[in-house]
């Protein structure tokens, strides 16, 4: 009775195996077989932006959980609303600091030394001493004009710095109608030795005060005047008008 009663046993545990074994099987086959009815071009026919699609196997006596895919479609990417750009502000980048908080380098132009500058400069420089009319300067630079007595300004008033042996009239000699020029050497010749240096900046005469020459513009000035204490270790020295 024992022996059959055991038969009896590991028949019916085979059979409950092999009937698991069958239900697994069909339970795969069932979800290749929705695989392959499925089509992918349905996809475009979704009405909505969100569909929940279930699938579930079901066999005799056992219980399956529900396996849920979320499929999201957008139409057109044109419609999405992107926000609108901020205009920055406050100071500009860079206008005091540098990136990595240093103060920003700022260039000054240095003036250029009368004799160092070029030969149009320097023919420009001399008219504007002499010339009172900008226009004729102009003219005759671009070779249409010749100076006449009429242009010049007014001997009594011309700066001392017509008397400055750097100041080499002869550049603008051929800009000249030659009865003008040569009445300007003659006021030049005759005052020469007599004339008075003075101040650019308070018009009094130099005499024994400590002063000093511009390199660019060829005027003096007093110390006081500039706020020098001594002489500048520097050989040359600007104004602040040639700044």
């Amino acid at each position: 009775n024992c022996g059959a009663s055991n038969n009896a046993t590991v028949t019916q545990n085979s059979y409950v195996y092999e009937e698991r074994v069958r239900i697994c099987e069909m339970d795969q086959s069932t979800d290749i077989s929705a695989c392959d009815s499925f089509n992918v071009n349905d996809l475009n026919e979704i009405p909505t932006l969100e569909n929940e699609h279930t699938v579930a196997s079901a066999s005799a006596g056992t219980d399956y959980s529900e396996a849920v895919f979320t499929e999201t479609q957008v139409d057109d990417l044109s419609t999405i609303i992107m926000p609108s750009k901020i205009k920055k502000r406050g100071r500009t980048k860079g206008s005091e600091q540098t990136v990595i908080g240093l103060k920003k380098r700022r260039t000054i132009k240095i003036p250029t030394k009368f004799t160092l500058k070029s030969e149009t400069m320097q023919k420009t420089q001399i008219l504007r001493e002499i010339v009172s009319n900008d226009d004729a300067i102009k003219q005759c630079l671009e070779g249409e004009y010749k100076i006449k007595n009429i242009d010049l300004k007014d001997f009594k008033c011309l700066r001392h710095v017509i008397f400055d042996p750097s100041f080499n009239l002869g550049l603008v000699k051929d800009l000249f109608e030659l009865g003008a020029f040569e009445n300007l050497i003659d006021f030049i010749e005759h005052n020469k030795e007599n004339h008075e240096w003075c101040c650019a900046t308070c018009n009094n005469a130099i005499a024994q005060l400590k002063s000093i020459c511009c390199d660019s513009c060829l005027m003096w000035y007093h110390f006081r005047c500039v706020g020098l204490a001594k002489t500048p270790i520097r050989r040359t020295w600007f104004c602040r008008e040639c700044y």
